[in-house]
Parts: structure tokens; C-alpha cells; sequence
């Protein structure tokens, strides 16, 4: 059977009456009411003349061509005549010596004005049957249209709950879960990637802030399990875990799981992964090791064991896991390769690559064959001690042994490309990644694409990773990339742009929104604008929202940097220092540090450093530059011997390099050595700067 295609005219309706050829069995009549111009709705006498005509009880009703009824329908619609709509569609959209089948040609936006008339006349039983009809029909040679008909009509449905208080909001997920299960057997879509098409529009829908919604989609829960039985209330329960947890929608999911535990329905291997996400996310880390042992039939290794490693790694127990692995080789009962996974990942979290690797050569000795959580520990292990071409050499190992990457996995590598300095090779990981399978691409690997761009401040590349990651990958930013591309703004010199995005982005239902006010402090912090800074930090505490360490940031720079009041900062990082959950760490202390060096305050920086080894806090390349630079500045001004300084230099090059340091990376950065090299080559000997320099690449370049 033909179906014209879902096209609709923009043609007035008065020009299109003209372009009909009207039949003989149309009264002048009747083409005089269809060819009155739109003046609202229609009167009694015209519609008595039009039901007379077409829809009384006359044996043998005009017969109408495609155009006419397309006309007339265009006609009962656009003048909002719904019961002689209905009334219409049912003698004339039915074909009625064929079990009322649909006529030959007929249209898609026929049948869904019809079905609008249908709801606007608060039929949702004839909806049903519509529905059903359509399914029946055209689902074998006109699948696609179909999906978007069932989705069309959804959104009606929706629209319509959201404004009238007759229709349950309830009903549009309660069809839509019996549509798609009539459509395509089941209504269980756990990869929004490769079924967008029937996932888009309830995706829309969850993206939507509503009041009651975890009741609502409970309530639709209950409604299914009774209509339709158990299968499809676990089947749509899983749809919807799914999208919550893609749409960072964690409360729902958290709601919808705890609705399939209660009710004892099926657990599928998605189910499992989202709610293991979903702890990790609320910081619920005792939860997931048993939860994932609760459910072994729905245990999935590769998607699922991320959350495992994460979780053992902020529970902290290193000990008990080290002394549990070894107690394995006293009782007799030598350890599995699952066993190796999560004890390599713990060490390799606390950077001990030595352990790591000693390990995963004991497990090849067994003839053991590497797992995914072995090679993901070996990669983060050689980032964690910063050695970021190793990591190269690591992730090649997943081909070797034939072991698909995670999100997480490349998430690690695009972080590697950031330390490199390589935009160039991260996008041609992106291009890699969706070569192979784009559902593994995260909002998370385009922040980092996008925040490598402050380094090179190039807005116009960032602008378009976001576009792209927008349109083309239907990724919903967050916070997250919203806030890097606002920082992108911010380094290029245009804190305006910056301030733009906060204003389109900062709504109540977007997540992390502290960060899009941290971003926005920032740009107003450069623009040297004190009182929208002090009104943005008003806001913040009207809105209560949870302060993080990147507030404490810009709070510092905006107190050294503003207002150059140091004491307040200083007492800023002593509260942090003292803070239940939001620790200072290098970059805290950077920022004071920083202001102190353009001020000369050495013994400022000194008593800085003092304070980060007292609370065991890691430093980074950045600090022990100042501190170097003014240990040489103060015996340059006090002695005009630098050999204590020279052995300070040689002492803090050499604990970096045998990890005996605290640092936050492996590797020192070259400015450690670069600036005492000028001062020693000034003021003391060229040959001890060149030894110094000798010493530094022997270190660390071996």
C-alpha cells in the first residue's frame, strides 16, 4: 500500500482551494464554506452543512481525491473544528470494505492531524486503536515512519499533560512503552548511539525539569505492570535507567533501579552498569563492590569493572587489599587474574608503577593473559607517576590482546595528549574513537579537547569541538564542557564571550552549576570588575550552592588579585586546611605564591611552602620554582653565595627523580632549572649553571 510521504504545505488555505479540482459531487455550497478565508473558528451553519455533506447518514458520501481530502482536513484543522475532524477521519482516512485498513495514499500528517483532533476531544481509546492500526499496517514496509509517527504522537500526548490537567502525566510513558513494543517487540533500548531515532524524543522529554518526576515515572511503572504485564515493566524500566544515567539524570536512575529491586524484576548487564555509575557519582563507593557481587547474571567486565576499580581506589584500603592478595599465596589458593586487576589498579592509583609492573610480570610468568582492568592499571599507572610517553606504549596493548578500551580508557589518553600539549593527536583520537564505536565518546573527552585550547588560546577550534559535540554527537552539555569552553574565552583575552555563555547556561536544572559560576568570577576577576564579583559570590550563597575546590580558587584570586588584601587569603587557605570535605592543594597555594613573587614577599613564599609540607600537601613544578627563586633571591641579597641554593636545586632535582619527593607529576618542569641557570651564570660560575643543566636532563632524560 502507498503512503505519501510526511509533507506538509505552506500554502494558504485560500490558494490551495484554488489549485483543487473540486469534483461534481461537491456543491457549490460546500465549495463556498471550504473557500471562506480563516477568520477563527467555524460556525454552527457551516459546520451543519459540512457534516450534512460529508459526514451524515447518506449512503453513498461524495467521493474526494487525495487533494480534496487533504484540503478539507488542512480545512477542519486549521479552524480547530475537532468532532467534525473526527467525525471526518473516521468515514473518510478508513477504507471500509477492507477491515478498516486506511485508504490507498494515504498521508502521515493526515493521520496525525487526525489523531490531534482525537486528543483535542479527549479520545484516548480511538487513540489506541489509531495507534495500533498504524503499527499493524505499516510497520513491516514503512518502519522508520512509523517510529516517527509513534514519537510525534508522544509529544502530543506530553504537550498536552503538561497543559491540561484532564490528561495524566502518566499516559505519554505508558504509550509510548505499548506502542514501541507493539512496533519492535520489546521495548528495552539501552544504546541511545545506534537507536536514536526511537529514543530521541523521550530523551527530550527527561531532559525536562518536572515536579514529581521520579513519582510520575514510578506511577507509569505500576500502571504497565498491570496493563502489560511484568516483562514490559522491566523492559521500559531498563529504557529508562538508561537514559537518566546518559542524561546524568542519577536521582531517577537511583529511583527507577530501586523499583526493579523492590518489585523483582529482571536485572539486565545495563541495569548494573548505570546503577554502579550512579554510585560512584553520589560518592556511594561502599555500595558498589556488593552490589556488583549481588548480580552476577548481569555482570559485565568491560562496561562495569571501571566502577570497581574506582570504588576500591576511594575507599583507600590499600593495606587490606595488599595483605589479602598475599594471603593468597600462603593458604593455598593462588590468585585469579580479577584478583591482579583490582590490586594493580590500587597501586597504580597511589602511583606505585614499580608494584604495577612487578605484578603484571608475575601474572605473565603464570601464563596468565591480561585483562582489561590489568592494561587499564598499567596505563594509569605510568600517567599517575607522570611518564606520558609510556602511555603510548601501554594503550597499544589493548590491540595486542585483543581488549576493547573503555570511555575511561581514552578519557586517560586525551589527558595524556593534554600533558603533551598535542591537540593535534587528540583529534586524531576522536576521529579513532568514532571510526570504532562513537557510543564510547563522553562529554568528558570534549572538555578536555576543549580546555586544551586555553593553552593555545584558540576560541575559534574550542567553539567547534562544542558545536560538533552538540550537533552532531547529541551530547547535552553540562557544567562540565560549558565551563572549559568558557575558560578557553577567558585565557584568549574575551571574558565577554565567557560572561555570554554563563547567562545562556546558568539555569537551575544544569548540573555543577557552581562551576559555571566560578568560570563567570574568573572573567569578571580579569576585567578587573570588583562589584560583580562580590555580587556573583552573593549569589552563590542565596542559591546555596555547594561550594568545590575550584571556588576556593577563584575566590583566592580574586583577594590577591582585586582587593590585594593577602591576610584574608591566607586565612581563606587556613579554613580550608580545616574544612571537613574541601582540602587546599597546590593550586591554592599557587595562586598566594604567585602574588607573592610579583610583591618580592620571599619569606611570604617560604612560609607558604613551610605550611604545604606540615599538611603532607603534593607540589608541583610550579611552586618549587618560586620556592627555588627566592632562596637564590635571598642569598643574593644576603651572603652573594649561592652554593646553599645550588645544593637546595640539586637535593630537590634529585628526590623528584627517585620518587622520593611528594610532587604532583613525575616529571619537573624545565623552569626549575632554567631560571637559577641565568642567576648561577650571573653571579657565580657559567660552568656550575651548565653542570646544572647536565645534572637536570641526566635526571629526568636519561
Amino acid at each position: 500500500m502507498n503512503i505519501i510521504p510526511m509533507l506538509r504545505s505552506k500554502i494558504p488555505l485560500a490558494r490551495q482551494c484554488r489549485k483543487v479540482d473540486w469534483g461534481p459531487d461537491i456543491p457549490r455550497k460546500i465549495q463556498t464554506i471550504l473557500f471562506k478565508p480563516s477568520n477563527g473558528s467555524l460556525n454552527k451553519q457551516d459546520s451543519a452543512a459540512l457534516n450534512a455533506c460529508f459526514m451524515g447518514n447518506l449512503k453513498e458520501p461524495p467521493k474526494l481525491s487525495y487533494k480534496e481530502r487533504r484540503y478539507i482536513i488542512d480545512f477542519l484543522s486549521d479552524r480547530r473544528a475537532y468532532p467534525d475532524l473526527n467525525k471526518f477521519g473516521r468515514r473518510y482516512l478508513y477504507s471500509q470494505d477492507r477491515l478498516y485498513n486506511f485508504v490507498d495514499k494515504v498521508s502521515f500528517i493526515e493521520l496525525r492531524q487526525y489523531l490531534h483532533s482525537l486528543l483535542r476531544t479527549k479520545n484516548t481509546i480511538l487513540i489506541d486503536q489509531l495507534m495500533s492500526k498504524v503499527i499493524a499496517q505499516f510497520s513491516i514496509t514503512q518502519k522508520e515512519a512509523v517510529t516517527n509517527f509513534i514519537n510525534s504522537a508522544y509529544v502530543l500526548l506530553h504537550d498536552e499533560a503538561k497543559q491540561e490537567k484532564w490528561l495524566d502525566p502518566t499516559e505519554p510513558l505508558v504509550k509510548w512503552a505499548k506502542w514501541m513494543k507493539l512496533l519492535n517487540g520489546h521495548c528495552n533500548f539501552t544504546d541511545y548511539t545506534h537507536q536514536r531515532k526511537l529514543l530521541k524524543t523521550l530523551m527530550f522529554t527527561l531532559r525536562e525539569s518536572r515536579d514529581n518526576e521520579i513519582e510520575i515515572f514510578q506511577k507509569s511503572l505500576d500502571i504497565i505492570k498491570t496493563a502489560q504485564g511484568v516483562s514490559s515493566t522491566s523492559q521500559f524500566a531498563s529504557t529508562v535507567i538508561y537514559l537518566s544515567t546518559h542524561n546524568r539524570s542519577f536521582d531517577l536512575a537511583e529511583a527507577i533501579w530501586d523499583y526493579k529491586v523492590e518489585n523483582n524484576l529482571p536485572i539486565e548487564s545495563s541495569d548494573l552498569t548505570c546503577i554502579l555509575k550512579c554510585y560512584c557519582h553520589f560518592k556511594k563507593y561502599n555500595l558498589v563492590e556488593p552490589t556488583h557481587s549481588a548480580y552476577p547474571e548481569a555482570q559485565d567486565e568491560h562496561s562495569q569493572f571501571d566502577y570497581l576499580l574506582i570504588a576500591h581506589s576511594k575507599l583507600e584500603n590499600w593495606s587490606a587489599l595488599r595483605d589479602q592478595f598475599n594471603a593468597l599465596f600462603n593458604i593455598g589458593e593462588l590468585p585469579n587474574i580479577k584478583h591482579y586487576g583490582i590490586v594493580m589498579y590500587s597501586m597504580a592509583t597511589i602511583g606505585e608503577l614499580e608494584n604495577v609492573e612487578k605484578l603484571y610480570a608475575q601474572l605473565l610468568r603464570r601464563d596468565m593473559l591480561p585483562t582489561y582492568a590489568v592494561l587499564q592499571s598499567l596505563l594509569y599507572a605510568h600517567y599517575k607517576v607522570g611518564d606520558l610517553n609510556a602511555c603510548f606504549a601501554q594503550f597499544e596493548l589493548f590491540d595486542k590482546y585483543s581488549i576493547r578500551p573503555s570511555s575511561s580508557t581514552y578519557t586517560l589518553m586525551f589527558k595524556v595528549f593534554r600533558g603533551l600539549s598535542n591537540i593535534e593527536g587528540a583529534l586524531r583520537l576522536l576521529k579513532r574513537i568514532t571510526e570504532s564505536d562513537v557510543s564510547l565518546i563522553s562529554e568528558t573527552h570534549f572538555a578536555l579537547l576543549i580546555h586544551m585550547c586555553a593553552k593555545f588560546t584558540n576560541p575559534l577550534i574550542a567553539h567547534e569541538l562544542f558545536h560538533v559535540m552538540t550537533q552532531h554527537y547529541d551530547i547535552r552539555p553540562t557544567s562540565r564542557s560549558v565551563a572549559a569552553l568558557m575558560d578557553v574565552y577567558i585565557e584568549s583575552g574575551n571574558p565577554e564571550k565567557a560572561l555570554s555563555l554563563f547567562n545562556e547556561y546558568n539555569r537551575d536544572n544544569i548540573e555543577g552549576r557552581i562551576s559555571l559560576f566560578n568560570k563567570a568570577i574568573k572573567a569578571y576577576t580579569t576585567m578587573g570588575d570588583q562589584h560583580q564579583c562580590e555580587v556573583l559570590f552573593g549569589k552563590i550563597v542565596k542559591l546555596k550552592l555547594a561550594n568545590d575546590s575550584e571556588f576556593f580558587n577563584v575566590m583566592l584570586r580574586y583577594l590577591v588579585c582585586l582587593k590585594r588584601d593577602y591576610d584574608s587569603a591566607e586565612r581563606v587557605i587556613d579554613q580550608m586546611l580545616n574544612h571537613p570535605t574541601i582540602k587546599p592543594d597546590v593550586t591554592h597555594f599557587q595562586v598566594l605564591m604567585d602574588a607573592y613573587d610579583k610583591i618580592s614577599f620571599r619569606e611570604g613564599i617560604h612560609n607558604l611552602y613551610r605550611k604545604m609540607n606540615e599538611n603532607e600537601i603534593p607540589v608541583n613544578s610550579k611552586v618549587l620554582h618560586y620556592l627555588i627563586k627566592a632562596t637564590f633571591k635571598v642569598q643574593m641579597r644576603s651572603q652573594g653565595d649561592l652554593e646553599q641554593s645550588i645544593q637546595l636545586l640539586d637535593r630537590i632535582m634529585k628526590n623528584a627523580a627517585e620518587r622520593t619527593l611528594d610532587i604532583t607529576f613525575g616529571q619537573l618542569h624545565p623552569s626549575i632549572v632554567a631560571w637559577p641557570m641565568r642567576a648561577v651564570a650571573k653571579y657565580h660560575s657559567p660552568m656550575k649553571a651548565l653542570d646544572l643543566l647536565n645534572h637536570y636532563s641526566h635526571l629526568f632524560y636519561p
